[in-house]
């Protein structure tokens, strides 16, 4: 079976293209987790198919690679599926595509970027909760943005131990029954964040579009700016507010092509 390795920021996924190739679906994603596996398998943190829909011009699904877990949307994986479809014919620049939340616009800018209108804008709680993690307790802001996450602001963001208090947070149950992502994040200047994510399901990554429009949506409320960029470990995402509207934009690679014998694994 064909696969593509792609990456946006850093987030790295495994990419199957599941409409012009026949594939055994429910084969493939009993694999994802020996697939993503980074010492054994290809190395991804998870699987992204591209599938026929019968709503927008293509369907997304998406697979975490630490637990083989089915996950809502990915901000990095949608781009980086825009720009494959595009490169494989299946898309022109512009298109629509499903995922499990809603369908999402976006066009393949040129050969570095991908901008999307995402299908909400990041739905910020406007109430602080608090959560104990080891030995620590943190403020956190609660963001639907067609997945759950917490973002905490932090300092010495480079340095935090973001799996010692990542993990249990993602994990606490009694506050998110279905798990959460948690951002750790703070100011550079006026409209740009560094960020670090823990990923539910995958642990931490180097990037996560998702949780940084989640990042981007609580300083937009907190300080009203419009443009917001969030710094993290694999690259930069620009998040634009106009209106009801919310877009983001950012690169989408194709590192290589490959093929694999999943009766191997």
């Amino acid at each position: 079976m064909k696969f593509y390795k792609m990456h946006g920021a850093g987030n790295d996924y495994v990419y199957i293209d599941g409409v012009s190739e026949k594939i055994d679906f429910e084969k493939c994603v009993s694999k994802v987790k020996v697939l993503s596996a980074r010492r054994f398998g290809i190395g991804s943190d998870g699987v992204i198919f591209l599938l026929p829909s019968q709503k927008a011009d293509l369907r997304m699904r998406m697979y975490n690679g630490e637990d083989g877990t089915e996950a809502e949307m990915c901000g990095n994986g949608i781009r980086c599926v825009m720009k494959l479809a595009f490169l494989l014919g299946l898309l022109p620049r512009k298109a629509v595509i499903e995922t499990l939340p809603g369908l999402i616009e976006g066009e393949v800018l040129d050969d570095e970027n991908v901008k999307v209108k995402m299908f909400f804008p990041p739905k910020v709680s406007l109430e602080k909760e608090h959560v104990s993690s080891a030995d620590k307790e943190f403020s956190f802001t609660r963001v639907n943005i067609g997945n759950p996450h917490a973002v905490i602001k932090e300092e010495n963001i480079s340095s935090f131990e973001v799996e010692k208090y990542g993990r249990p947070i993602e994990n606490n149950l009694s506050l998110f029954p279905e798990r959460t992502n948690v951002e750790f994040y703070e100011m550079l200047s006026k409209n740009k964040a560094r960020m670090r994510v823990w990923e539910r399901g995958s642990g931490e990554t180097w990037a996560c579009g998702t949780g940084a429009s989640a990042t981007a949506g609580v300083i937009h409320q907190e300080t009203g700016l419009d443009e917001i960029e969030v710094e993290m470990r694999g690259g930069t995402l620009s998040f634009f507010f106009k209106g009801d509207d919310f877009y983001m934009q950012g690169p989408a690679k194709l590192v290589y092509v490959g093929d694999v014998d999943l009766d191997k694994f």
